[in-house]
């Protein structure tokens, strides 16, 4: 029998995960290892849970600053929601990609789409090579979403489409019926990796667009930063709102507040600040001055 590996990270790592033990438990006989790694980029990484799933059900746990992966044995493995190159692997590797690629190959393309404000989101399943996401494709899935929509529902929506990818994938292999066929590369994009920096809102862009970017940074992510009379703040609930007629407009000065809520000026549109936190303790910031310009 074709054993199986995996590389799992964060939520659609466990969802996979728990997906097989619910759905198709005679599955965990295929497993024979399971490589995690934390992430102290997001708030939750889900690396316990991960971690105690496999012990209960037997399965070898590795920490990846812990194995040498040209060690580690089977016939295919999955990276799932995992960040780094895997190197010196011997068995095929399939790689779980958040976009419809060709579409977005390379960094956070789920980020990337909801920012975009892409109405379809989806999971591809490809062959790792050389030149990253550019593999032949085994599987892909799609799904319809409405904004606005925040990265944390995207996730739990597209962990849905990975169980899916993946069992089925698990079942190709155990038929000894996996097939593949090429991307086209005519329709090739890219999605660039992020930084703290990339966190910062600016100003200068469409408030629909900032509200999208607001969402789409949000938790498990640190969530989209601004300054505010020399105070970093991060923003937590934001609100597009209709423009007004404003003649000397400078994006990122606050026009009035209102209940507590401030509007800010944006290129195109307003935006109403509903929750924002302190970026030292995380406390709620109050807006208390309205001659002050968001940077």
């Amino acid at each position: 029998m074709n054993s199986i590996g995996f590389f799992l990270m964060g939520k659609k790592g466990l969802s996979v995960l728990n997906g097989i033990i619910k759905g198709n438990p005679e599955y965990l006989e295929t497993i024979n290892f399971i490589v995690c790694a934390k992430d102290k980029s997001i708030e939750n990484d889900y690396y316990n849970e991960i971690k105690d799933y496999s012990k209960r059900y037997g399965i070898k746990f590795f920490n990846r600053k812990e194995v040498t992966v040209s060690t580690l044995e089977s016939n295919y493995s999955f990276a799932i929601g995992w960040r780094w190159l895997i190197r010196d692997i011997s068995s095929n590797l399939i790689v779980l990609h958040d976009s419809l690629l060709p579409k977005y190959r390379g960094f956070n393309p789920l980020v990337t789409a909801l920012i975009e404000g892409d109405k379809k989101i989806g999971v591809t399943a490809i062959e790792a090579n050389e030149e990253f996401d550019s593999g032949d494709i085994y599987d892909q899935r799609v799904i319809e979403i409405d904004y606005p929509i925040r990265i944390k529902e995207a996730i739990d929506l597209i962990s849905d489409l990975y169980i899916d990818i993946t069992l089925n994938l698990i079942k190709k292999i155990r038929e000894k019926n996996l097939r593949s066929f090429k991307q086209d590369e005519s329709k090739v994009s890219y999605s660039i990796w992020r930084n703290e920096e990339d966190y910062r809102v600016e100003w200068d862009q469409s408030s629909d667009r900032i509200e999208r970017f607001v969402n789409a940074v949000g938790f498990p992510y640190k969530g989209a930063v601004t300054s505010y009379n020399g105070k970093r703040i991060r923003l937590v609930e934001v609100k597009s709102e209709d423009d007004l007629p404003i003649i000397n407009r400078k994006p990122g000065k606050i026009l009035k507040i209102k209940g507590n809520y401030p509007f800010v000026v944006c290129e195109k549109g307003l935006i109403k600040i509903i929750e924002a936190r302190l970026e030292k303790d995380g406390s709620i910031f109050k807006f208390d001055r309205l001659r002050v310009r968001l940077k």
